[in-house]
């Protein structure tokens, strides 16, 4: 009987310690940036949901970028491979071509928040 329960025990902490490793969010899937902020100058600009697109899927980058007002800080429209490794302090990093580098600062089903690393970098508000 002790052997069940603990079988039983084992099997449900087994269970809650994969469900909650599944429950890690990702930024696979189409987002529209909405807001970006940042620079020396402390610029602050929204842009219309849906005017500057990234849809990531399988490590590939499709942007579309149709916003044709003043200071357009979204990447220009094309195709990009980018990764998303673990920097030394335990956060998410975005790589898009092998050259452009951001932290994820915070990803959830419906939105993502990126900031770059530079002194004068941007942030950028992106939501489903």
């Amino acid at each position: 009987m002790k052997n069940k329960i603990f079988l039983c025990s084992l099997l449900f902490i087994f269970l809650v310690a994969c469900t909650k490793a599944d429950d890690k969010q990702t930024i696979e899937g189409k987002w529209n940036l909405v807001h970006a902020f940042g620079s020396i100058a402390g610029i602050s600009k929204e842009y219309p949901s849906g005017s500057i697109t990234y849809d990531f899927k399988n490590g590939t980058l499709t942007v579309v970028n149709d916003y044709m007002g003043i200071f357009n800080a979204g990447l220009p429209t094309d195709t990009y491979n980018y990764l998303v490794l673990q920097n030394k302090k335990g956060g998410d990093e975005l790589i898009v071509n092998h050259s452009y580098h951001a932290s994820i600062i915070n990803v959830s089903k419906d939105s993502l928040v990126l900031g770059e690393h530079y002194i004068d970098g941007y942030g950028f508000v992106l939501v489903k």
